[in-house]
């Protein structure tokens, strides 16, 4: 049986916010769903909850240690291609 995932009011605002917009919408977020880019860092900052998808650069350079609020998926088996919605979940 595949596992069901509860509705994500999930929105994507690629190229629709500037800068301070964005700072706002993520000190704000339940949690933030990210690659390892600026968003990333700046939720990190902001104590947001934060999934990060994270490919050749090493865990220890971007995750902070002992966070609660911060999740680093990472396994040399994963292409990123193949992350799934449920290894995100």
């Amino acid at each position: 049986m595949v596992n069901q995932i509860p509705y994500c009011p999930a929105i994507n605002l690629c190229g629709k916010t500037d800068l301070q917009q964005l700072s706002v919408l993520v000190k704000r977020a339940d949690l933030c769903v990210t690659v390892n880019t600026f968003t990333m860092h700046l939720a990190i900052a902001l104590e947001t909850p934060t999934v990060a998808i994270v490919g050749a650069t090493e865990r220890t350079v971007v995750c902070p240690p002992d966070s609660d609020k911060f999740k680093c998926i990472q396994d040399a088996k994963l292409n990123m291609n193949n992350i799934s919605v449920d290894a995100v979940w």
